[in-house]
């Protein structure tokens, strides 16, 4: 199963995101879908979209929040592999911060 990045199409930053990730992946390795195509998403998700915007699945499983951004950089390869080191970090607090910028991602 190749790598696969879901997210928020409906939100500028996480559009952007996928924009740098289709950059920064030269080999391919990735696949992007967006979550509001629900036959696709891995999870179900909570009624607010402010509540979510990346799921990260591969062979070993299915990430949220914090744990998917660091397993996507991570599967780039090279020096983002180095983003695991984040995981000295307690996930409470690590997802904290993740939920916050959901929460404030889509505002104007």
């Amino acid at each position: 199963m190749k790598p696969t990045v879901y997210y928020d199409d409906k939100c500028g930053l996480c559009n952007g995101l996928v924009i740098w990730l289709r950059s920064c992946d030269r080999q391919g390795a990735l696949a992007f879908k967006a979550l509001q195509d629900a036959t696709s998403c891995p999870v179900e998700l909570s009624p607010d979209p402010q509540n979510w915007a990346l799921v990260f699945e591969d062979d070993s499983g299915v990430y949220e929040r914090s744990d998917a951004v660091l397993r996507v950089l991570s599967s780039l390869g090279g020096l983002y592999r180095m983003a695991l080191v984040l995981r000295i970090f307690p996930r409470r607090l690590r997802d904290a911060v993740y939920m916050w910028v959901a929460r404030h991602r889509l505002r104007n």
